[in-house]
């Protein structure tokens, strides 16, 4: 998973190459400013930013399971 944050000020752009480069499968996430998320970091949002990456996991890990 690449996480990428809707207004970072600091590394815009950077998530979207990466998840382009990577030779395996990966997931590119966008945590936005209607959801708080949306700042470098997702600072101010750290419960949603849990959310996404607890959520992922779970659904990443029970898929590799089956």
């Amino acid at each position: 998973m690449v996480l990428d944050a809707e207004n970072d000020q600091f590394l815009k752009g950077q998530p979207e190459k990466l998840h382009s480069a990577l030779k395996s499968k990966s997931d590119l996430v966008t945590l936005t400013d209607a959801e708080g998320a949306g700042e470098h970091c997702h600072m101010g949002a750290m419960s949603r930013l849990h959310q996404v990456i607890f959520d992922w996991l779970d659904h990443t890990l029970v898929a590799r399971r089956d």
